[in-house]
């Protein structure tokens, strides 16, 4: 499956899935919209909803410096999206910001999930903490994360 929504330049969000290996990749650039996070918040659901058992469900974020903070619905939505994540999922988010990254890590430290969570500065940290995490390759992850770049470049 793949989507990509905000039809304008300026507003971007856009997810890739590769269901049969449980890879997806979500990104999101700035100016950024309530419907960007709910688009982005739902994605993330589906994700955990459609990956089948047995595959280990790997979610790469990309979130691009610039994003503004989400309104307070969304961060509710957000805030219960993380209880509903799989136990066995990895998670990475990679971000330009070093805010935005100090951010989630405090996140992580002050309500540890029940996930593997990580931020990388790098797409390649994050793909080589995947496969760490899995013991094994993640084939196809890294296709994704470049398609992802690219869409959020124009």
């Amino acid at each position: 499956m793949r989507r990509a929504c905000s039809g304008t330049l300026a507003d971007m969000f856009f997810v890739d899935f590769d269901q049969e290996r449980g890879l997806a990749v979500v990104g999101l650039a700035p100016p950024g919209t309530d419907a960007d996070w709910i688009a982005y918040a739902d994605a993330i659901d589906e994700m955990n909803r459609t990956i089948p058992p047995g595959v280990r469900p790997v979610l790469l974020q990309l979130i691009r410096s610039g994003m503004p903070m989400p309104s307070a619905l969304v961060r509710r939505r957000l805030a219960d999206l993380r209880a509903t994540i799989r136990r066995d999922a990895i998670n990475v988010v990679v971000s330009d910001s070093a805010t935005l990254r100090a951010a989630q890590t405090a996140l992580d430290w002050v309500r540890k999930p029940h996930y593997d969570s990580s931020t990388h500065a790098a797409v390649e940290s994050a793909i080589a903490h995947v496969e760490r995490a899995l013991g094994s390759p993640a084939p196809g992850l890294g296709r994704l994360a470049a398609r992802a770049e690219l869409a959020m470049r124009r």
